[in-house]
């Protein structure tokens, strides 16, 4: 990694944090300088060095954190953290979107610095979260590996921005979260893999939350792989907002208990940013599967966003205090908060969507 820098700005940020005292005044000198450079001179490797053992002294966690990232620290056992969860038959992803890479193999330690650091780019704490996170995470699937049930990928950076919002009420604030105590880092993550929160019960959860959750952890409800393997087996293919799963050769090359199916099915739900929208097309394809005996014909191609969207248009019919400035891909807030079941619950305006097909 190659450090670059004015001479000038880099002997009076030098000599400026020489003489600052404050760890906090020090480091946030540092930070505005790092983030108007967007790069960390050599020279000043040796300073950062010195905040970051004066912040373990200090257990000012924010500082240690965003020093580690900037030096570039590893953790000693992060590499049998990863292969401890890859074992558990967990994959590994980081990046969102297009550039979202998935680790499924061990990775060496170089192997590992170089997606981290890849990953990490845009921002750096990244390169520090993600380390530290995966070793709770491995904490967690060897002590409670039932916590993990129905999550076949752990997404990190959905998982990081699913604890700014835990902690600071946005995705994109990362600073609460990491001023947190590791302790209270770890129970964060421990509450969001369980289904609890510090506050609620779990069946007290609001359902946009839960949706949320479940969608960012990549958690499938039961006999879901089987499900949608039986609904391939009636149609040409399932177009989920237009990004289509096809039936074959699918069906003749895999069986609905196989990995590489689970995979190709997570790649293919991952399509979907938001994670709540993705858990409602989640719903759809399980209430469409269970109602099969009920439909007279499947269309060719069946259209789960055509499904969902025609749901929603019906419970908006019913819900009369929606606030429009709160949708999100077409979808009001107020059916993201809907749970499934009941009257007006979610399933029975898809149950009522479903029964359209045959119109």
């Amino acid at each position: 990694i190659i450090f670059q820098s004015s001479e000038e700005d880099e002997h009076n940020i030098t000599n400026l944090l020489k003489r600052v005292q404050s760890l906090t005044d020090k480091w946030d000198m540092l930070k505005k300088y790092y983030c108007k450079s967007e790069f960390l001179p050599i020279s000043l490797l040796p300073v950062v060095e010195e905040m970051f053992d004066a912040a373990c002294i200090e257990q000012n966690w924010a500082v240690i954190r965003y020093c580690a990232a900037l030096l570039h620290k590893i953790h000693s056992s992060i590499c049998d953290d990863v292969t401890h969860i890859l074992v558990n038959q967990r994959f590994i992803s980081f990046g969102v979107g297009d550039s979202e890479e998935t680790i499924s193999q061990p990775p060496s330690t170089g192997a590992f610095f170089d997606y981290i650091i890849c990953h990490s780019k845009k921002n750096n704490i990244l390169f520090a979260l993600y380390q530290e996170i995966l070793n709770y995470l491995c904490q967690m699937i060897q002590k409670n590996p039932a916590l993990f049930k129905g999550i076949l990928r752990i997404r990190m950076d959905l998982l990081i921005q699913l604890i700014a919002k835990e902690t600071s009420g946005s995705s994109e604030n990362f600073k609460v979260m990491c001023e947190l105590k590791p302790v209270k880092m770890y129970q964060i993550i421990y509450n969001l893999f369980s289904g609890g929160s510090p506050a609620l019960e779990t069946d007290d959860l609001p359902w946009e939350r839960r949706r949320c959750v479940d969608g960012a952890l990549n958690r499938l409800p039961k006999n879901f792989l089987q499900n949608l393997y039986s609904l391939l087996k009636l149609c040409s293919g399932i177009d989920l907002a237009g990004n289509l799963l096809p039936s074959f050769p699918m069906i003749n090359e895999m069986t609905a208990g196989e990995p590489q199916f689970a995979v190709s099915i997570a790649n293919w739900l991952d399509k979907i940013v938001y994670p709540q929208l993705r858990q409602l097309y989640v719903e759809t394809i399980m209430i469409l599967a269970a109602l099969l005996k009920m439909i007279k014909s499947l269309p060719n191609v069946i259209e789960l966003h055509v499904i969902l969207n025609n749901a929603h248009d019906l419970f908006l019919q019913e819900v009369i205090d929606c606030d429009p400035g709160k949708f999100l891909c077409g979808i009001s807030q107020e059916f993201y908060m809907t749970p499934p079941t009941g009257q007006y619950g979610t399933l029975n305006y898809l149950a009522q969507a479903i029964a359209l097909l045959n119109n």
